[in-house]
């Protein structure tokens, strides 16, 4: 679950000297999460053009290279970063994590954040029936203090693929 408002952590989305009311999750004199009944439309259509934005430059900068990462057993992976799963983590970070933990600048080095994280020993299994046919999952702990666990997956093609960025390890 994301953290709540008033959290310790909450990175900042708003440009350098600017004032707190131009933060993108703050409103009404409060920071707000994405999901919030009461966070305006305005504001969650800038924070989707936003992560749009950012996707597009982690893809042009990132899209298709190759992170070796340790598995059970010290086993070695090679995890691909594809364009879904870009798009995955960045919606994940803006929206899901209401940009807590990521700030524009760590979101363009999301694969040296990546690249140093640990493996966590983790089932592997699907609870659920997934339409995207991912499977074998594997779960990485930052190891920069945000708090936030990576998750790669094989893909349909039977690569390794990075899939998504959450706060907590749960079930899929």
């Amino acid at each position: 679950m994301a953290k709540t408002s008033g959290s310790t952590r909450v990175s900042k989305w708003r440009p350098a000297n600017a004032p707190l009311s131009a933060d993108l999750y703050y409103h009404a004199g409060r920071r707000m999460e994405y999901w919030d009944k009461e966070f305006p439309k305005y504001k969650k259509d800038i924070i989707k053009k936003t992560a749009q934005r950012i996707a597009k430059e982690l893809r042009k900068k990132y899209q298709g290279s190759v992170s070796e990462k340790e598995i059970d057993g010290g086993e070695k992976i090679n995890v691909v970063f594809t364009k879904k799963g870009i798009e995955h983590i960045t919606n994940d970070a803006l929206l899901t994590l209401s940009g807590k933990y990521f700030s524009e600048t760590s979101m363009m080095r999301i694969k040296e954040i990546f690249d140093s994280s640990e493996y966590v020993k983790t089932p592997h299994e699907n609870y659920k029936e997934r339409p995207d046919k991912r499977a074998l999952w594997f779960a990485y702990k930052d190891t920069e203090g945000r708090g936030v666990y990576f998750k790669a997956a094989v893909g349909t093609s039977g690569q390794y693929e990075i899939h998504s960025v959450s706060d907590r390890l749960k079930k899929e």
